[in-house]
């Protein structure tokens, strides 16, 4: 065993350790229960819907400036969208349009941080929470792209989804789902 990456391992782990009462995800552990999840988070995290509600004007203007160049690709989007480029790609030679719904995706910024990096331009739409589809759309309307939709009623739009979107994509959000399996059934299954 290599001792100084051993020890770099470590010093990491403590960091996420110590951070994750402030860390984006709220979760961490195995649970028996959502519940048991939920309670288990900390206390300033058990309002995170609430502050989707809030989107500021300043954070508007950042996502602006940081999406209208090519954004850096985090060690979490590499993978998928090695994958997820060959999937367009033969959806393409296929003549079949590409249309990715990326449930949980936040104002687009996977949207963004793929055609920085990609050919094709898919039609995308993003699933969220009411405050990052306003912020989202705002976005998309300001930089001009068409192809980026949002949408954050997942009971009024299931429908048109599985008629149109034939790539799904979840990064990071199922987990926040109480019943997975009865959304994704609901979700991906043809009415």
């Amino acid at each position: 065993m290599n001792l100084p990456r051993a020890m770099l391992s470590f010093a990491k782990d403590v960091v996420r350790y110590v951070r994750f009462p402030h860390a984006f995800i709220a979760f961490r552990g195995v649970y028996d229960s959502f519940s048991s999840a939920q309670k288990a988070m900390p206390k300033h995290k058990q309002k995170r819907g609430a502050s989707y509600d809030e989107a500021k004007v300043g954070k508007l203007q950042s996502c602006l400036e940081s999406y209208s160049k090519p954004l850096a690709m985090t060690g979490t989007e590499y993978p998928i969208f090695f994958w997820l480029d060959r999937i367009v790609n033969a959806y393409m030679k296929q003549d079949i349009t590409p249309n990715v719904c990326d449930f949980g995706g936040g104002n687009g910024r996977h949207y963004f941080a793929y055609v920085s990096y990609a050919d094709s331009r898919p039609l995308w739409r993003v699933c969220e929470l009411a405050n990052n589809v306003k912020l989202g759309r705002e976005i998309a309307v300001r930089l001009g792209v068409k192809n980026l939709h949002f949408i954050e009623d997942l009971n009024e739009e299931v429908k048109a989804l599985q008629q149109s979107c034939n790539i799904f994509l979840s990064s990071g959000a199922l987990f926040y789902l109480e019943d997975v399996y009865g959304t994704l059934k609901r979700y991906l299954t043809a009415g």
